[in-house]
């Protein structure tokens, strides 16, 4: 339960508990013992949102998100996923760089930020974070 008596999270709703975190060995710097601990929950859109923030702070970056029309944007899926496996947390982002900007240097710098982000932010474990430059604009 939440501190206003809501679950914590419930299957499919996207939400990661407190308890669901530590189980799969996750690390969460919020709330303490069990008994009588805060319980965190972070969906994972809250994930995602805030990689998407630490991606866009980068120079470099037009935009998160396909490159080409936005038809097929629509059904290539989402700009951003998150997942919890083994207790880390994987971050797969499409972003679409500047025009003459280094494509490998660009993706490094806004792997790094996520990770800054994911691990000092929200205090969880980083697994994988894969970058995809799916187009070049200006």
């Amino acid at each position: 339960m939440n501190d206003d008596g809501r679950p914590a999270g419930r299957a499919g709703d996207g939400a990661t508990s407190r308890e669901q975190l530590v189980r799969s060995g996750a690390r969460l710097r919020a709330g303490g013992t069990r008994a009588g601990a805060r319980v965190l929950t972070v969906r994972r859109r809250v994930i995602g949102a805030m990689a998407r923030a630490a991606a866009e702070a980068q120079p470099g970056v037009l935009r998160v998100g396909r490159g080409g029309a936005a038809f097929w944007a629509w059904l290539a899926g989402p700009a951003v996923t998150a997942r919890l496996r083994g207790g880390r947390v994987h971050v797969r982002l499409f972003v679409v760089a500047r025009s003459g900007e280094p494509l490998a240097a660009l993706a490094g710098r806004v792997r790094r930020a996520i990770g800054e982000t994911i691990e000092r932010q929200l205090g969880l474990e980083l697994g994988e974070v894969t970058i995809l430059v799916d187009g070049v604009g200006d």
